[in-house]
């Protein structure tokens, strides 16, 4: 379903805020997993935040966070299905990943504009070897 102008508009606000909700708790919660990495709560929640970040984004029509997003929840469904645990350089890229999506909410709280973060989805999907699902 594509939104119009005035329904972006009118959910930017709370999008804004939600999203800053989830890069939270997805960022607590890899600092986490770098110290503990076979903590199953913390990428149980990693990959929920992620895939509801990844959700909202596309509804949005922020295309950059939402394939991101979508991008870290593919990882961690692996990693959850696969009961490993997660390398410590995945982690550390998602972790730069999450910093620019942090800067891309505030452009599009200010400017009503993403940032482009195809080099950090690149630079995700070669570390990784994921492609996300969009």
């Amino acid at each position: 379903m594509i939104m119009t102008q005035e329904e972006i508009i009118k959910y930017k606000n709370l999008y804004v805020q939600t999203a800053r909700a989830y890069l939270n708790d997805i960022q607590h919660h890899i600092a986490l997993l770098l110290k503990e990495p076979h903590n199953k709560d913390a990428v149980e929640i990693v990959h929920m935040a992620a895939h509801s970040l990844g959700s909202q984004s596309v509804m949005m029509e922020y295309k950059s966070i939402g394939t991101l997003s979508r991008l870290i929840e593919k990882i961690f469904r692996d990693k959850k299905d696969k009961a490993s645990a997660l390398d410590s350089e995945i982690l550390v890229t998602i972790n730069a990943c999450l910093k620019r999506m942090v800067v891309s909410v505030y452009e599009i709280e200010m400017k009503n504009k993403e940032l482009d973060l195809s080099v950090e989805i690149t630079q995700l999907e070669q570390i990784s070897g994921v492609k996300p699902e969009i």
